[in-house]
């Protein structure tokens, strides 16, 4: 009915709606979250984006953020800009099932115009999100632990540490 494109660009708009309200997702944490590649979480943010359905923060702690309310936006406001109009059957010939399928679009239309982003998704705390205004200032923490090698750093050392370990 719809393309595998509008299904996922709805799933992540569903994905981003669960995340804290005015976080910043990157790509590499939805990608995650999806069990998706980078690359096509990149091309649909790309398509979200040019449709005005999300935007992006460049930058470190950059990522992307919706562009408005998603709980009220209608899921049809999305699948109308991101669907093209079906113009495969350029003859002129008449089908049978042709007005069944306009009132099947219209039944759909009606269906997802008064249906909302938001009746689909809920909070998820899972997510790790940083809050933009919680992204001042240095985040430094522990530094790791130096780890040394247990063997020699160069082949003259070679002969003082094996006689060493033989001792």
């Amino acid at each position: 009915m719809f393309s595998k494109k509008t299904q996922l660009c709805i799933d992540v708009l569903l994905t981003i709606g669960s995340a804290p309200e005015s976080a910043l997702i990157t790509t590499q944490k939805l990608a995650k979250k999806m069990c998706i590649s980078i690359s096509h979480i990149e091309s649909i943010m790309r398509l979200l984006r040019e449709a005005g359905f999300v935007r992006s923060v460049r930058g470190p702690g950059g990522g992307y953020c919706t562009t408005g309310q998603l709980a009220q936006m209608s899921v049809w406001s999305v699948v109308s800009a991101l669907e093209t109009p079906d113009d495969s059957d350029t003859s002129c010939s008449y089908r049978a099932t042709d007005s069944l399928e306009r009132s099947l679009y219209c039944e759909i239309k009606s269906f997802l115009s008064n249906k909302t982003i938001g009746e689909f998704f809920e909070a998820d705390s899972a997510w790790h999100c940083e809050l933009p205004s919680a992204r001042l200032g240095f985040r430094l923490g522990p530094e790791p632990l130096v780890l040394k090698p247990i063997a020699p750093n160069s082949v003259f050392d070679l002969a003082l540490f094996l006689h060493r370990e033989q001792a």
